[in-house]
């Protein structure tokens, strides 16, 4: 699949890009089609945190189809990210052996 993508990159059918990934909600943070212009560091604001980007568990390669073959929309999917995970209205990190009491006040949902 790999080999394929790439062939296709090389014909213009595919983009390749560059994606930095937050290591607390995957999501991808920063995206550029050259891996020279990989930053350093990013910025997660799901998390409201600066991350060190690890090439090793923060980069993944993306291929998206090429705007001149057919128009895509580019959606973002976040497995943890506030903003997108709607059903989530809390989130916490509790280090280990330690508690936390919340309050929160929820709106009356669908019971079906």
């Amino acid at each position: 699949m790999l080999r394929l993508c790439l062939a296709a990159a090389r014909r213009s059918l595919l983009d390749l890009r560059w994606d930095v990934v937050c290591p607390m909600c995957r999501g991808a943070k920063a995206s550029v089609p050259q891996l020279s212009e990989v930053q350093d560091q990013a910025h997660c604001p799901s998390w409201r945190m600066n991350f060190d980007v690890d090439f090793d568990h923060a980069l993944e390669v993306t291929f998206r189809l090429n705007a001149a073959v057919r128009s895509v929309e580019i959606a973002e999917y976040c497995v943890g990210g506030l903003q997108l995970t709607l059903h989530i209205v809390a989130q916490q990190i509790i280090a280990p052996g330690k508690t936390r009491t919340i309050s929160i006040a929820l709106d009356s949902g669908d019971t079906q």
